[in-house]
């Protein structure tokens, strides 16, 4: 906790005996607990908030109320359905708690056409982020950090994805790709998207999106309250503060290292073991979305990957070998696989990955069948000898010239089935 605070108090510019952790948290705590008073007016079915700071109406929508709320910029979205009595509490609730999430919903285009996030606004006087909303009212944030930027990406439910860092017009530019895995008409991330979480006992608990300079989001949780800090490029510390205790940094380190931590590890469910009872897409997508130390844009790769082979006759094993090497990364193997057919096969089947290896035939078929759709994958031959690269090093960090191929290759896996 000490190096969190040495580096918070760099960040932030505090002197060096300063309790810069407590000073955030306190800011949170006020920004989450305001004290407001809302007073609204009737006119016919519709009740209009009248407030200084704040725009909304509740309004008729078929046999029920709708509450729409309006942003000071222009724009709104309905934030809840009920009645009116149950409205204006949740709105009480919403703004008490800093909220609401995200920002106005957007049009849905039109068939044919594909979404683009355009009309970036800022900077914004909590985390200094340009800002653009997209979708049914999602928001991408492009904020600073140690001279350099990260890509946020905030659900209406206030959940969030923070992956990505680079250069300001980079990231503001590539918005679109990575908001690309997600519906952005659905109320919230997917759980293969992996958006921050912690988990206790197994079970994820989202964590929601903070807009203060050295913390990117809170979750209070039943072990306590969970701050994620930002400390630097791709550098967060997850810190617990639990009942009558003093904070405490329960790890520091990456998105993959960080992102799904377990609170209970001694309560924890058992890590995963052996292939999943089945290999239809739905079972594999969600075996998948168990292995932690994956990176998000490769998950949702590897989730594509299956479900695309599973559109072609033949192609279980690919699935299976899909999961295998997966589950290899998962159990701490980084070094990528270069090596034979028979000899990568061996080798999964020896640790227990696969409970057996297919023949000659299919195992060539399956990597073939990769090596044609993903660049995780490539072939080579050596003195007529044909290899087979594995780029398990990109599992949990992709590189940039990665994430671009896997992107190229997603028309193909959207695409329809092909033939063998």
């Amino acid at each position: 906790m000490l190096e969190v605070q040495r580096r918070l108090r760099e960040l932030l510019g505090l002197p060096k005996d300063f309790d810069a952790f407590g000073g955030l948290a306190l800011q949170w705590l006020a920004r989450r607990s305001q004290r407001v008073t809302l007073a609204w007016e009737t006119g016919g079915p519709r009740h209009f908030l009248v407030h200084p700071h704040h725009q909304a109406v509740i309004e008729p929508e078929g046999t029920t109320m709708a509450l729409r709320y309006t942003w000071p910029h222009g724009g709104g979205r309905i934030l809840a359905r009920g009645s009116s009595e149950s409205l204006k509490a949740r709105l009480t609730q919403v703004l008490q708690s800093g909220g609401p999430y995200g920002g106005p919903e957007s049009e849905q285009p039109r068939a044919g056409r594909r979404l683009v996030i355009t009309g970036w606004e800022g900077p914004t006087l909590t985390d200094k982020a340009w800002t653009c909303c997209y979708g049914a009212g999602y928001e991408a944030r492009v904020r600073p950090i140690e001279g350099q930027h990260c890509l946020i990406l905030v659900s209406p439910e206030g959940s969030f994805r923070l992956e990505h860092f680079g250069l300001h017009l980079n990231l503001a530019g590539l918005t679109h790709f990575y908001q690309g895995a997600d519906d952005a008409f659905e109320p919230d991330f997917r759980d293969a998207s992996r958006p921050w979480h912690v988990r206790i006992r197994g079970v994820p608990q989202r964590i929601l999106y903070t807009a203060l300079p050295g913390l990117a989001g809170f979750a209070q949780t039943e072990v306590g309250e969970v701050y994620l800090c930002l400390l630097g490029i791709n550098d967060f510390a997850l810190v617990l503060v639990a009942p009558d205790e003093e904070p405490r940094c329960l790890v520091r380190g990456g998105v993959t290292e960080v992102n799904g931590w377990e609170l209970l590890p001694g309560e924890a469910l058992a890590v995963l073991e052996g292939p999943p009872a089945r290999f239809d897409p739905n079972s594999i997508a969600a075996s998948l979305d168990e292995l932690v130390q994956l990176a998000p844009p490769i998950r949702e790769h590897l989730i594509a990957l299956s479900r695309a082979a599973s559109r072609v006759p033949g192609t279980r094993e690919v699935r299976r070998l899909l999961w295998a090497v997966s589950l290899a990364h998962e159990k701490g193997r980084r070094e990528n696989f270069h090596d034979s057919d028979e000899a990568i096969f061996e080798h999964l089947v020896e640790h227990h990955f696969l409970d057996k290896a297919p023949q000659e035939r299919a195992r060539r078929s399956a990597l073939q069948w990769l090596v044609d759709h993903t660049p995780l994958v490539r072939q080579s031959f050596s003195q007529r000898r044909r290899l087979w690269t594995i780029h398990l090093e990109w599992f949990s960090k992709p590189t940039r010239e990665c994430i671009e191929a896997m992107a190229a290759c997603q028309a193909r896996l959207q695409g329809p089935a092909e033939s063998t």
